[in-house]
């Protein structure tokens, strides 16, 4: 088990939580000032963050 994966795949994770959070809060603000693409790229980053921090919590138990 890779500690350092595992502790780096939580931080992904928690940055996740918090990018959705604040979409989802900040949505009418973000299309107002930046159209469709303000909240979009937050979805975008998140899925992103998410996608990256679960393949680490994966790869964490891997054997080296």
């Amino acid at each position: 088990m890779n500690l350092k994966r595992l502790l780096l795949s939580l931080l992904f994770v928690y940055v996740t939580a918090i990018l959705m959070k604040f979409g989802n809060q900040n949505y009418e603000v973000l299309k107002n000032d930046f159209g469709i693409l303000g909240p979009l790229s937050v979805l975008t980053f998140g899925l992103i963050s998410g996608t990256f921090g679960i393949l680490l919590f994966i790869r964490s138990f891997h054997k080296a």
